[in-house]
């Protein structure tokens, strides 16, 4: 079955969640893929970290969707 998601449902998955605490690194690489593809800002590096740690964090705002 196909999922149809809008730009701000993926989001929204991709900040709610690790998405690397997948179901491994081919999980990652297909989410990253999609971000990639609809200009959609991932976490950085440290951004679990810092908020597992309780300091205070930033998300990245949506940017404005890219004509295909």
């Amino acid at each position: 079955m196909r999922h149809v998601l809008i730009r701000q449902q993926l989001y929204d998955m991709i900040w709610e969640r690790a998405v690397s605490k997948g179901r491994g690194n081919s999980a990652f690489s297909t989410w990253r893929k999609l971000c990639v593809k609809h200009a959609i800002r991932l976490p950085g590096a440290t951004y679990w970290t810092r908020l597992n740690a309780e300091y205070p964090v930033k998300h990245k705002p949506l940017s404005v969707a890219k004509r295909l």
